[in-house]
């Protein structure tokens, strides 16, 4: 056999062992995507996520009823101009390689919002990956925590006081029924 069709055959042989490596890893990826999206699913939290061009141009969007319907642009992702004002401006600090993390509260609705760079395997910036959370739940509860406080120290509050501010905390949380068991 000539040097020629053995290094060809070497070749091939490669090229067939690569092809199933690439194989095995699209699997994998589809897979783990499919456990992503029941997890995203059933999670309790409200959250929503995006990826997103250095232009602005919706890649990717799992939504938890946050965004407007069939958004194109990052500025078309909220209908709040607040939101939409925030977003904006994180998408263009993380095309820029900074993180942003905001805590939004209007309406008494808390969102908390981080838009982050992503990179590609030259370590560029390619585009940017955001999320919301609705954070409500945990504002008020902090916030109402904080009244309990005050209260105590004060010393103006009663037991029954105390003990109905802190069931109106444990009623705004969203993972009560995943503690008690429900």
């Amino acid at each position: 056999m000539s040097v020629k069709k053995t290094k060809k055959s070497q070749a091939l042989r490669d090229l067939k062992a690569l092809v199933g490596n690439l194989s095995d890893r699209d699997v994998k990826i589809k897979k783990d995507f499919r456990l992503f999206e029941d997890f995203f699913q059933h999670f309790p939290i409200p959250v929503s996520m995006w990826s997103a061009a250095i232009d602005g141009t919706i890649i990717t969007i799992k939504d938890k009823g946050f965004f407007c319907e069939n958004p194109k642009k990052v500025k078309n992702l909220f209908e709040c101009e607040l939101l939409k004002d925030i977003v904006r401006y994180a998408h263009e600090a993380a095309c820029s390689g900074q993180n942003t993390q905001k805590l939004l509260t209007k309406s008494r609705k808390s969102f908390y919002i981080s838009v982050v760079p992503r990179f590609d395997d030259t370590d560029s910036i390619v585009g940017v990956s955001g999320i919301a959370w609705d954070a409500t739940s945990n504002v008020d509860i902090i916030n109402i925590l904080s009244e309990i406080k005050e209260l105590t120290e004060s010393n103006s509050v009663t037991l029954a006081e105390i003990s109905l501010k802190a069931e109106e905390a444990i009623q705004k949380s969203r993972i009560i029924k995943l503690i008690k068991g429900a």
